[in-house]
């Protein structure tokens, strides 16, 4: 019996670009993209986790911010 579906064939996911802490204040974070360098300025009200976890909206617009 061979194989149901060709896995040799299948793609993998794109990569998402995730966004860095450039600077750190009382209660909010600077991010910055690393790939394209897009900012957003002062972002409040993230957890510890969400601050690591920021998607860069111009990398991961498929390509429309570049």
């Amino acid at each position: 019996m061979g194989l149901l579906f060709p896995y040799h064939l299948r793609r993998s996911a794109p990569r998402q670009v995730f966004m860095t802490i450039t600077e750190v204040g009382k209660n909010k974070v600077k991010l910055a993209c690393p790939a394209c360098g897009h900012t957003e300025g002062w972002v409040v009200g993230l957890t510890s986790t969400e601050m690591r976890r920021q998607p860069c909206p111009n990398c991961n617009a498929g390509g429309a911010g570049k």
